[in-house]
């Protein structure tokens, strides 16, 4: 903290405090709850001296994006996950009011009457984002194969199994491209030498042999025919459920059980074991309890019709947060006003600002540059979370004064939002993907910023292939054997209605964002009227090549927007 700039000396330990939100990917629909931040349950460690020093701490228990967490609406576990972001973001503040602090949970077994827990179901998610092969959405596979790599091995470790058989899921992908003719070839897994399935996409299920320590999963590609070079199928992920000792055998163990009712009495360590332990009922992540026990190997808890979630730890094991930064809250007021946004990064802000000296005296318009860093801090709780940029605009739309009419992106965004290929490592305003697995439908849209009024009841974002200028294509493009079946898609993000204009300027580096502010000045102060300024260039992207086939698609898909969408005062060039 020291590091960071806090100013450690001045602190009043009660009065430290810390507050998360749900830790979740923001709602898409402008109807659900918005989430908030509250305060947390920690632990404050200042040696007893009422003074916060170099030696003291703070301990909490803080949520990953990627975690199990209990479904009340199917009473079971479910893995959760961000497309979005890769950590969390808790919020620290002291010498406001006394914090809140975990209470003590005595968990000595006093009760005859009670059941013995030795064992839970414990859950592995293994996933790992690497390909994109469209380069858009938010679907990623673990590999791709073609007729060139047909394997996909990998192992992964168990600790304290507790029997011979587990319950294993696996999701695989097949990604569509439209312009090749070749059907999807069957995927193969096995773990530990048994066979789960074969399938060319989707969910496949089987019970497996585990063992204690190493075990292996094996992905086998069948080409469907000569000439697959393209990557288009491989792995999702791999879920396992599979019987776990409750005791602590490595560094940490989570304890998951299922709704339940009476007393347990769990055993937490085995007789080889006698260094210290921290337990924690984790169930309710704002109101974290520390649990302590007489008992060397046992603890206690009452349940009624209920599920927990336990913690435990060897005492000094640790995890580190990852940063811990100066940030802002209520950065932005009901009171302020703009007709006109620009939304950019703090280091591309100066290079707006001929852009906002510009527009004030020639338009009339009272112009505002917001940053993403203070629209994240605010309206996405520390997480670079698209929809957040959309909350913002609503926010700004609903109560300012002027009301803004206009929204101007400055800088470009991509696809990769947690830069998992490396190459894009500041993603400078966010774009929104609309994902798919086929390479027509999967693609980004600003408009979904100033949809202001957007309902949504999925959890990720889908567009359906009945789109106004999709219409037939995407169905008809192959015979039809080699049609696979259409995984179940959501019609609603086909309904985006822009409430208000909104434009990008995609510029990769400050200086290429400079050069376009440049440019759009100069090309209004030193206006030059006529007719050419109805002149229309439109360029589709269509190829005919053997890589390709017969690529008419954005031939045709330009030629329903010229005649839709264009007014016929344009003079139009197609190229």
């Amino acid at each position: 903290m020291a590091d960071a700039g806090v100013p450690i000396s001045r602190i009043n330990p009660p009065t430290i405090q810390v507050f998360s939100d749900s830790q979740k990917v923001l709602p898409y629909s402008t109807t659900a709850p918005l989430p908030s931040l509250h305060e947390i349950a920690i632990v404050v460690e200042d040696g007893g001296d009422q003074s916060f020093d170099p030696q003291d701490y703070i301990l909490f228990y803080g949520q990953t994006l990627n975690r199990f967490e209990w479904d009340a609406s199917q009473s079971a576990y479910t893995n959760i996950s961000s497309p979005y972001d890769t950590l969390s973001c808790y919020w620290l503040r002291w010498n406001v009011q006394n914090g809140k602090r975990m209470r003590v949970k005595d968990g000595t077994p006093v009760t005859g009457n009670s059941t013995l827990r030795e064992m839970f179901t414990d859950r592995l998610h293994l996933e790992k984002d690497r390909r994109n092969p469209f380069k858009s959405g938010l679907e990623w596979s673990w590999n791709l194969f073609n007729e060139n790599q047909i394997l996909f091995e990998r192992n992964f470790e168990l600790s304290g199994v507790a029997g011979t058989n587990a319950s294993l899921t696996a999701h695989l992908l097949h990604f569509d491209i439209y312009y090749i003719n070749i059907p999807p070839g069957e995927m193969t897994l096995t773990v530990n030498n048994a066979l789960v399935g074969t399938t060319t996409s989707g969910e496949i299920s089987a019970t497996v042999p585990i063992s204690e320590g190493s075990n292996s999963f094996r992905l086998e590609y069948t080409v469907p025919a000569p000439g697959d070079t393209v990557e288009r199928s491989g792995l999702d992920w791999v879920a396992l459920n599979y019987p776990r000792y409750t005791h602590l055998i490595d560094s940490e163990i989570k304890i998951f059980t299922e709704q339940a009712s009476g007393i347990f009495h769990t055993r937490y360590r085995s007789g080889s074991v006698s260094d210290s332990i921290l337990m924690f009922d984790i169930t309710d992540p704002f109101n974290v309890a520390q649990i302590e026990t007489a008992n060397d190997s046992l603890f206690e808890d009452t349940l009624s019709a209920e599920h927990k979630m336990y913690y435990l730890t060897r005492n000094g094991f640790t995890h580190a947060v990852e940063s811990i930064e100066p940030a802002q809250r209520e950065i932005f007021s009901t009171g302020d006003g703009a007709d006109y946004i620009i939304i950019t990064r703090q280091a591309t802000e100066s290079e707006m600002l001929p852009l906002k000296t510009h527009r004030e005296p020639h338009n009339n318009f009272v112009v505002k540059i917001v940053t993403v860093e203070n629209i994240f801090d605010e309206f996405g709780f520390g997480r670079e979370d698209p929809t957040a940029i959309r909350n913002f605009i609503r926010f700004a739309y609903t109560n300012w004064q002027p009301q803004p009419q206009f929204i101007l992106f400055a800088g470009s965004g991509y696809y990769d939002y947690r830069n998992l290929t490396g190459n894009y490592p500041v993603n400078w305003v966010p774009t929104f993907e609309i994902t798919d697995f086929n390479n027509i439908n999967s693609r980004n849209t600003d408009d979904y910023f100033v949809d202001l009024d957007f309902t949504h009841s999925r959890n990720a974002p889908q567009i359906n292939p009945g789109d106004d200028f999709l219409t037939g294509l995407w169905q008809n493009r192959f015979n039809s054997e080699f049609l696979q079946e259409e995984p179940p898609r959501s019609s609603d993000f086909r309904t985006i209605q822009p409430d208000l204009p909104i434009g990008r300027l995609p510029a990769d580096t400050p200086a290429e964002l400079s050069t376009l502010v440049t440019k759009i000045i100069d090309s209004e102060i030193n206006y030059q009227p006529g007719l050419w300024r109805l002149n229309t260039l439109l360029i589709a992207d269509d190829q005919n090549s053997p890589s390709s086939g017969n690529d008419f698609f954005f031939t045709e898909l330009l030629e329903r927007f010229w005649k839709r969408r264009l007014p016929r005062s344009f003079r139009t060039f197609k190229l």
